[in-house]
């Protein structure tokens, strides 16, 4: 994979996958965090030779499960 992280898939209703660096990047946690949760299982990922890819849509889905609700406003 050269010329980026990106890999965009044939069919348009395939995921979009990234490779791990990219995902950790944008969550701002460390490439060896990442792999963990990708080994168990907390994370979807995919192995392409050497690569491990993980799908864009994971960073949504871990952002929406675990966001915490505000708190109300107090005067």
């Amino acid at each position: 994979l050269s010329g980026g992280d990106r890999v965009k898939t044939a069919p348009e209703h395939e995921p979009e996958v990234i490779r791990v660096q990219e995902f950790a990047q944008r969550l701002q946690i460390s490439v060896w965090t990442a792999r963990q949760w990708a080994y168990r299982g907390k994370i979807a990922s995919c192995k392409a030779g050497k690569h491990l890819l993980i799908p864009a849509s994971e960073i949504s889905r871990l952002i929406a499960q675990n966001t915490r609700p505000a708190l109300d406003a107090r005067p």
